[in-house]
């Protein structure tokens, strides 16, 4: 008897286990990456997004031709292959079949509408800029308006064939088009959806290994989600990626610490507390740090004034006692270890550098500017973001700057980095705390920034002469002329105080033993999670 109730009760659990592998109540659970960013997000519109988390997780739901790999070499994404003709100025690329999220095929069209959607001047999407440095056949005519929008060197041959135009050889053209800008769109999606278009998750059609869900313009919480129809869907680990917004830095790491969030940035005052430890990374980064003057108003113009504010700073001992990240001191206008010359010089390395700190010379400076401006005293406002460590450095450029130079008071205005950049794009500042990477693998497309009505060129700095020779930069071939007039063209930015360099930023952040896979980059695309996955 005891036998046979021991059998009917090991019938019974075995019926009850095979009952849960049925109906999935013993199924695997869902491989989930959690992170963090510093911001909201406003926009997920390719024409407009600049922030650089959001272009890492851009990245993530958008395929474009290419995509940089973990060597920084671009391979092939949407594009199959491609060909150059022998003058190097028509680029054939073949597409590889992939659909919308939707799914809707991915065509060459869908490219053609996008770039000539942002490229448009009667659009007036701020990354139109980011063309501008494709010598693109009649993209100056269409600027200059003297050419309609549907003249661009972009043509949709077919549904697999795009072909680009160019008027001069651009040999960085591949590496440039990894960038989530030169996604394409799906032009009957966007047109519906009208004013509204990525700005809403339900609003936003995207053709990468990743979808987005439950966000909305401002949300500080939302989730990527595995695309099945992906065409390399079975190389992705995970099965989401869940986003929040934490703008504290101590809260942030409390998240990392309960095991809520995978990977988080840190501010330098954490560094001592983790380098060392398996979770700390330190890596190096483009993004660089800068006061920005706005030259529409009259005082900002006085170039002592500029010189006395940049020559105050101590900028080692700014990064080595406040930052303590592994950001160095910057003392020019344009990145390091990014742009080098024909003979592998590296730009910033080429001439010595105009800033330094002089307190004695930003005294004499500033006794200068006093006697020009007409003052004993003046007060400026330095707007900066609400951040934390943003508002640290703020503060210790005020310090710098009032402790150099008496009668000189900086009055700090802390908002949230979105109200910051929108100010400084209507010219609503004196001076701004601005930090900006490199989305452009040229030098000369780098210095494009300060020419006349740039888009990012938030000073609104003008000067013809740099202008000219910008362009005539611009249309040159010849490696030794376009090197020696880049450099020409820093030297002249330089004294200009067209943005008076702070430090060089090293990123360190937090990373869950275990997480691999993922990619750093110096341009573009920041972190790289596509082929992230947790070691088992």
């Amino acid at each position: 008897m005891k036998s046979l109730t021991r059998a009917m009760v090991f019938l019974v659990v075995a019926s009850l286990l095979l009952a849960g592998m049925v109906t999935g109540s013993y199924a695997e659970e869902p491989k989930v990456l959690h992170m963090s960013q510093n911001a909201e997000m406003d926009t997920l519109d390719t024409g407009n997004t600049g922030l650089s988390a959001t272009i890492d997780m851009m990245n993530l739901m958008m395929d474009c031709l290419f995509r940089l790999d973990e060597n920084n070499v671009p391979q092939p994404n949407v594009c199959e292959s491609y060909t150059v003709s022998e003058d190097g100025l028509t680029y054939t690329f073949t597409l590889r079949d992939s659909t919308w999220s939707n799914g809707t095929p991915v065509t060459a069209a869908d490219f053609e509408y996008a770039w000539k959607r942002t490229c448009d001047p009667a659009n007036g999407f701020e990354n139109a800029f980011l063309f501008n440095y494709i010598p693109m056949k009649n993209l100056a005519e269409i600027n200059a308006g003297t050419a309609d929008i549907s003249t661009l060197g972009v043509t949709a041959k077919d549904d697999k064939t795009l072909v680009v135009e160019l008027t001069t050889p651009c040999n960085w053209l591949v590496e440039y088009l990894c960038a989530c800008f030169f996604a394409p769109l799906n032009q009957e999606f966007v047109e519906s959806c009208g004013d509204q278009y990525a700005l809403s998750s339900d609003n936003l059609l995207t053709n990468g290994p990743f979808k987005l869900e439950n966000w909305t313009a401002g949300d500080l919480t939302w989730t990527l989600t595995k695309n099945p129809d992906h065409p390399d869907a079975d190389k992705i680990y995970f099965d989401a990626v869940e986003y929040q917004v934490i703008k504290d830095n101590q809260t942030a790491i409390m998240a990392f610490e309960s095991g809520t969030v995978d990977f988080v940035t840190i501010s330098s005052d954490q560094v001592a507390l983790y380098e060392g430890s398996e979770a700390f990374l330190s890596a190096p980064s483009t993004t660089s740090c800068y006061i920005v003057p706005n030259f529409e108003d009259p005082t900002l113009q006085n170039q002592n004034l500029l010189y006395a504010i940049g020559f105050s700073i101590d900028r080692d001992s700014l990064t080595q006692n406040i930052l303590a990240d592994g950001s160095v001191a910057k003392y020019d206008c344009n990145y390091t270890d990014c742009f080098f010359g024909p003979d592998g010089t590296e730009f910033n390395s080429a001439r010595p550098d105009f800033w330094a700190c002089d307190k004695a010379k930003a005294l004499e400076y500033w006794e200068a500017a006093k006697e020009e401006l007409g003052v004993e005293t003046l007060e400026l406002e330095l707007t900066c973001d609400d951040a934390e460590s943003h508002q640290n450095v703020a503060a210790f450029i005020q310090s710098e700057i009032e402790t150099t130079c008496p009668g000189l008071i900086i009055n700090l205005r802390v908002v949230p980095m979105n109200q910051r950049l929108d100010d400084m794009t209507n010219g609503n500042f004196q001076l701004a705390i601005h930090r900006t990477g490199s989305s452009v693998p040229n030098i000369v497309a780098k210095l494009g920034q300060y020419t006349t009505g740039h888009a990012l060129n938030y000073g609104k700095y003008s000067n013809a002469e740099y202008d000219a020779l910008y362009n005539e930069t611009l249309a040159s071939s010849d490696e030794e002329t376009i090197w020696n007039n880049s450099l020409d063209l820093e030297e002249m930015a330089q004294k200009s105080a067209v943005a008076i360099p702070v430090y060089r930023g090293a990123t360190c952040q937090l990373v869950r033993p275990g997480l691999t896979g993922y990619y750093h980059h110096l341009i573009g695309v920041s972190f790289d999670f596509r082929d992230a996955r947790f070691e088992d």
